[in-house]
Formats: C-alpha cells, sequence, structure tokens
C-alpha cells in the first residue's frame, strides 16, 4: 500500500484499521523508518478495536510504515506501507 504526496511537517492520517484476536490485542506498534533510515516505534491505542495512526514527516523522501499487533499469548502479525513525500 503506498500513499503518495505527504507535505513535510503536516500532520496526515496515512494507516487506519481494526485489530482483534479472541484472546485479546495486548500492543499495535508502527514502526517508522525515515528517508535516511532511522527507525521509530510508536505504540498506537487499539483497546477499542479501531485504531489510526497519523505521520508528520520530518523530511522530503519516502518513509517505511510496519504494523505489528501482538495478542496476549505473544503470537505477531504484521504488514507495512510505504509513504511517499
Amino acid at each position: 500500500q503506498s500513499v503518495p504526496g505527504l507535505l513535510v511537517k503536516s500532520s496526515q492520517p496515512v494507516l487506519e484499521g481494526a485489530v482483534s484476536d479472541g484472546g485479546g490485542v495486548q500492543e499495535l506498534r508502527v514502526v517508522v523508518m525515515d528517508p535516511l533510515g532511522r527507525s521509530t516505534t510508536e505504540v498506537v491505542d487499539a483497546q477499542s478495536g479501531a485504531w489510526s495512526y497519523t505521520l508528520t514527516p520530518a523530511l522530503g523522501g519516502d518513509y517505511r510504515l510496519s504494523v505489528y499487533a501482538a495478542d496476549r499469548a505473544g503470537k505477531v502479525a504484521g504488514g507495512a506501507l510505504l509513504a511517499r513525500r
């Protein structure tokens, strides 16, 4: 999935969805890799099941976002998005 045309230092929702698991979702994280290859990890509130993530790019270039959800048993699932500035 790709999101084109983000403005530098402008916040824009780039991810949203719903997450569920029969045993309950323990944690949802977004790993953001900026155009220089630096990574940050942010915890996203997904207690209600619905969630969204807003990106505020500091630099021009491509950002790679990976989303990971972990259930209470420790199982992890995830996916990726490319956001172009």
